[in-house]
């Protein structure tokens, strides 16, 4: 809750299990641009593999590729990967955006059921430290 922009990996699999993403924290109008961005992202990289793809069938089956061609597509690859980080980036801000109102809804319940777990857990563990054996008193 103190850095809502830092990694949280507990907080990433809490999303993926329980299917509640950025989203559900976005105005409708950032929704639709988070949307536009994974989309945009994923179609980038497929396009980038394929021109993978495409240069190592080349290479493989004997129909060699000229070397403006594999400069053509080297040069198509970098623009999809570096299309597919922007888009990326658009989506971590996004997402950043969403923890930081997200913090307040998801943050407050959860450590409230965490404190709850260790004074459970707990008070056990404190009653024995203070009850437990005393050193012998010497007579």
């Amino acid at each position: 809750m103190i850095m809502p922009r830092a990694d949280q990996p507990m907080l990433d699999l809490l999303e993926w299990a329980s299917g509640i993403g950025p989203e559900a924290f976005l105005t409708p109008i950032e929704r639709a641009v988070y949307a536009d961005a994974a989309r945009d992202a994923g179609l980038r990289q497929s396009q980038a593999t394929e021109l993978t793809n495409l240069e190592r069938q080349s290479r493989w089956q004997g129909a060699e590729l000229s070397d403006e061609a594999v400069r053509r597509l080297s040069t198509f690859q970098q623009a999809f990967n570096e299309m597919a980080r922007g888009e990326e980036f658009v989506l971590k801000s996004l997402s950043a955006r969403a923890r930081e109102r997200e913090r307040w809804d998801v943050g407050a319940p959860l450590l409230t059921v965490a404190v709850l777990g260790l004074l459970v857990l707990l008070p056990g563990k404190w009653a024995a430290g203070r009850c437990g054996p005393r050193p012998a008193q010497s007579a």
